[in-house]
């Protein structure tokens, strides 16, 4: 068998298929570099690069897809002209996992923070219940596991590819233009998303952003289907879940939440204690997991704080729409932006940026954001330490710099966890030069 991809998803789905006897070919467009040539040796099969594809092609029966490849991809294409299956390696891996209740999740932003912070709180009311998928552990890894509760974080890109699933509960966050560069279009990366209602079984509920017009439309459609909907948000929705006063209240619920979730994370709590309901935990549990729970590195994380300014890392900030969220988070904030462009339009996170005390650019896109700010004090910067310090100017001496791409890292970085870290050293840094 065929896989495409010796990413974390691709190298999972190998070994899966390796336990189970199967000889395995891995194509990967950088093969012979990153040590992939020495895949035999991980028990990845044998590796093979472009030049060998065809002969790959030719000795497969089957291809498994990681999520990183777009149709377009050549090795996509050239599997689907000869007739070879596809399959996703997120249905590879699950039809190996055993779950009582699964819940799929998906939106633009903020998917990993609800699903991790679900399957925390299932964890908190006594099940075996984890967090996979596109949150960065594959479901091929977990092949053989028997889980009270699965909370799958869904891409378009694992949605585009998916065709088994089934799900208990689906929680629809939020729309917004994304990997544009991927699905070619809006549309069609709105089609990928809105994949996951067909995974929902019909005894199922659909949880919903209310306020997000994507989100209703889904829901209208998903009730004329004869299936539940349930809405939610940062208001108080009538019949559904919303906040008010500092608390988390729907039908039979009132909960106080918890600091971490009172700013750029409302949405995301409000979603995962809304879900924990309704998959039936008590109030004493959910609020007890609140309260415990801790959002994930890289969203909205304060790294640090030098000479009075408070350093946040946003670097999962990875298009124009979350940035601009987060933007308004922090009013007045410093803000570092800038990094590869995913054919999104900027302008919403230029309007955000407007508002803040200051601009710095990084980046591919750094020379047409500073063409669209106007009114803003703008610096460019060659590499995150000289970012760090050029915002820590601006600030002077108060107020927070945030890091707020609204980009991915592929210019300058590995992925968002290095663009994080990286922020993260230069703070250090210049809280040892201001000591």
């Amino acid at each position: 068998m065929l896989v495409l991809g010796a990413g974390v998803s691709g190298k999972a789905a190998a070994r899966l298929l390796g336990r189970l006897g199967v000889r395995v070919l891995l194509y990967d467009d950088r093969a012979g570099q990153e040590g992939l040539d020495r895949g035999g040796e991980e028990g990845l099969g044998e590796v093979v690069g472009p030049e060998r594809l065809p002969g790959a092609l030719r000795k497969a029966s089957a291809v498994v897809v990681s999520p990183g490849f777009p149709p377009r991809h050549p090795a996509v294409k050239a599997a689907r002209q000869k007739g070879l299956p596809l399959m996703g390696e997120l249905d590879l891996g699950w039809e190996f996992i055993e779950a009582a209740q699964v819940v799929g999740v998906t939106g633009t932003d903020g998917k990993s923070t609800t699903a991790a912070c679900l399957a925390h709180l299932l964890r908190a009311g006594g099940l075996e219940a984890r967090a996979i998928g596109n949150i960065g552990e594959p479901v091929s890894a977990l092949a053989g596991a028997r889980l009270d509760a699965a909370v799958l974080e869904l891409s378009s890109f694992q949605l585009y590819y998916a065709r088994r699933l089934r799900l208990d509960l689906v929680v629809l966050l939020n729309f917004a233009p994304d990997h544009l560069d991927w699905h070619g279009s809006l549309l069609a990366y709105s089609r990928a998303k809105a994949r996951i209602l067909a995974f929902l079984g019909k005894e199922g509920t659909l949880l919903y952003n209310c306020a997000d017009r994507w989100c209703r439309r889904r829901a209208s459609r998903a009730r004329r289907e004869g299936k539940r909907a349930a809405p939610f948000s940062r208001g108080t929705p009538d019949g559904g879940f919303g906040v008010e006063r500092g608390e988390v209240v729907g039908p039979g619920i009132r909960l106080e939440l918890p600091p971490w979730a009172r700013g750029p994370f409302l949405e995301d709590a409000v979603a995962a204690a809304a879900a924990g309901f309704l998959l039936g935990l008590q109030e004493e549990v959910l609020r007890a997991g609140l309260a415990s729970f801790r959002p994930l590195e890289h969203r909205a994380e304060e790294v640090g704080t030098v000479g009075g300014v408070r350093f946040v890392d946003d670097s999962k900030a990875t298009n124009p729409h979350s940035a601009s969220e987060s933007i308004r988070a922090y009013p007045g904030c410093v803000a570092i932006m800038g990094g590869r462009n995913k054919g999104l339009d900027l302008r919403p996170m230029v309007q955000a940026a407007k508002e803040c005390r200051g601009v710095v650019l990084l980046g591919e896109t750094a020379a047409v954001l500073e063409g669209m700010l106007e009114g803003v004090p703008v610096r460019r910067a060659r590499d995150m330490g000289e970012a760090v310090r050029a915002a820590y100017r601006l600030a002077r001496g108060e107020g927070v710099v945030l890091l707020a791409p609204g980009a991915a890292s592929f210019d300058l970085f590995r992925d968002y966890r290095e663009r994080g870290e990286a922020f993260r050293r230069a703070v250090a840094e210049l809280a040892r030069g201001e000591a």
